[in-house]
Order: structure tokens, then sequence, then C-alpha cells
């Protein structure tokens, strides 16, 4: 598969957990488990891996949770995730691809799906990154648009959000402490420092920000300059 990882696996499950280490070590992976989601966040808070794979509903502290407060985390907001979890409905789906999971993995599911998913995740070149201070997010999407590209642009200061494009059209947005997709690229738009990368791929998410990148921009800078002015 490539070189060596650092991989954690949460699982409540004990037989789930020891296939999927058994797989992960069999395939030449360092691997880390941890039972729930609060040991989870221990674990990767000490270890600091390349990539969680976490079940959803567990004891303690379940997935959803768990991956919120590795957002919260500087050196675990950019960790990718998969998702293992027996949760299959398309508005589970989207609140893991909300959070930030690289994948969604439903079980029952075969050891060789999830491996192919895990080389996936972790062959996964960035195609654009930067500093938000060289290049704002107000340039970024106005090419992404111009471009037609999909994907996940990830933002980051002292706290990480996610703006999901398709064909060069913003669907969604994900930022703590924002519920409404809007407010949430309105403020992302504001920052001007931090970095920036882009995950070019396929999104599957609702289109919850309907309006345009050019009204995105402009109703940003307007606000900006509303708060100049007061």
């Amino acid at each position: 598969m490539g070189d060596s990882r650092r991989i954690l696996v949460v699982d409540d499950d004990p037989v789930l957990l020891q296939l999927v280490t058994s797989m992960l070590e069999r395939i030449g992976h360092t691997v880390f488990t941890a039972e729930n989601g609060r040991q989870g966040l221990d674990r990767a808070q000490a270890e600091r891996p390349d990539l969680i794979i976490a079940d959803v509903l567990m004891p303690v502290m379940d997935g959803w949770d768990l991956v919120e407060q590795l957002r919260c985390s500087e050196h675990l907001m950019l960790t990718p995730i998969i998702f293992l979890t027996a949760l299959d409905g398309d508005e589970d789906r989207h609140r893991g691809y909300r959070l930030g999971a690289e994948a969604f993995l439903t079980k029952p599911f075969r050891l060789e799906d999830l491996e192919q998913r895990i080389q996936e995740v972790l062959s996964k070149s960035v195609a654009l990154s930067g500093k938000l201070d060289m290049l704002p997010l107000s340039t970024v999407l106005t090419v992404l648009e111009i471009e037609r590209k999909s994907g996940v642009l990830t933002a980051h200061n002292d706290s990480k959000g996610l703006i999901f494009l398709s064909d060069g059209h913003v669907l969604d947005a994900s930022l703590q402490g924002f519920a409404d997709p809007r407010e949430a690229v309105f403020e992302m738009l504001s920052w001007k420092c931090g970095e920036f990368k882009v995950d070019f791929k396929t999104v599957d998410v609702p289109d919850r920000i309907q309006t345009s990148v050019p009204h995105l921009v402009l109703e940003a800078a307007r606000r900006e300059d509303a708060r100049a002015m007061d």
C-alpha cells in the first residue's frame, strides 16, 4: 500500500476492532485502538495519528462529538477521518461530511472496501494550498468558480472551517459556532491570516447555500465595510 502510517481505530465492538487492527497491521501500518470516543480523543492527542477510523454510535462519547473535539485541536484539526457506522441515512452521511470526514463506510462492510478507502484517503494529494494573507479566500473561491472545480476547501486560523463545492458552486459550509452555512462562509471570508487547502474530489451534499460565489464575496465585502464604519 505504500509507506507505513499511524492509524487510530475507535470502536466499541471488540471483534470489529480486532479485525480492522489485524488488517491494518498486515498491510504494514502502526495501529492504536480505543473503545469509545473519550478514549479515542485521549489517544489521538497522545499519538497524533495520520488517520482516524471511528464508529459513530459509541458510549461515553460518540463519533460526532469525537470529531468535533478533534477539529478544535490545533494538531488534529486536519487529521483525516473515516467513519464506520450502522447509520445509513442521507442526513447521517451529510452530517459526517459536514464535520469533515473523508469517507463514510456503512456496516456491515468488507475489509477489502475499507482497505481501498484507506488507500484513497492516505494517497490523496492536496491540489491547491496556501496562506490567507497571500491569497484570500475570496480569490480562491472565485478561481474555483471560474474553473468549475469540485472539492472541499479547508481553511483554518484559530478554528477550522470547511466549504463544499461542486462545479464551482458553493453548496455547504461548516464552522464551529455557526449553524447557518452562509454565515460560516462570511466568517471565513473575513479571515486575514491562516492557511487553506483544496482537495479536488466529487462532492455529494445538499445545496444549503443557494447563492452564487460573486454574491457571497460581495456580501462579505459589504459587511466588512459596514464594520469598518462603525
